[in-house]
């Protein structure tokens, strides 16, 4: 796969996301011009991770000396869990972090990996998409070959947003997920 250098996230696709729809109603309203389409808000224009301190909290309790209670067990509770790995309630301490540390890690690179598949999935669609609304805005500026400058310099210019679009989202799909 291919690094995200264009739209890293499902969020920078927003204006892709805007621009195709700006482009579809440019076909339907043959009036529409620069000035009274959303452009400007097409121009204008992380993931969280998991936390596994209850797991390390549970752990510390359930190692504690059995009738001891607050700062006694929390030491009391250290010192066993570090006696897992030789030491004392310092050696506790660090132990007690790994799960957190590891569910933290673990948690991110399933969001992640969620949340890139999805990506991925989003931009092919919307390549497609705006692959069809280019070729329609081509279309429609051959129709309208007797409108106003300002139509045609507004149906112009999604030409070339459309473009810059799908030659960005095809630099970040790559190859291989374009052909299949």
């Amino acid at each position: 796969m291919s690094k995200r250098n264009n739209y890293p996230t499902l969020e920078a696709l927003t204006p892709v996301e805007k621009l195709v729809v700006e482009a579809a109603a440019a076909c339907t309203d043959t009036a529409r011009t620069i000035r009274t389409s959303s452009i400007p808000d097409v121009l204008g224009a992380a993931v969280g991770t998991v936390v596994g301190g209850v797991a390390s909290a549970a752990w510390i309790g359930g190692a504690a000396v059995a009738g001891t209670s607050g700062a006694a067990a929390l030491t009391s509770g250290l010192a066993g869990v570090g006696a897992v790995v030789g030491g004392g309630m310092v050696a506790g301490l660090a132990v007690a972090a790994l799960p957190v540390a590891g569910l933290a890690v673990g948690g991110y690179a399933l969001v992640n990996r969620r949340n890139q598949k999805r990506l991925k999935e989003r931009e092919l669609l919307l390549y497609q998409e705006a692959l069809r609304q280019h070729q329609a805005m081509i279309d429609q500026l051959q129709r309208e070959s007797n409108a106003t400058r300002e139509r045609k310099e507004y149906l112009e210019s999604l030409v070339i947003l459309l473009n810059d679009a799908i030659r960005r989202m095809r630099e970040d799909l790559g190859p291989r997920a374009l052909a299949n």
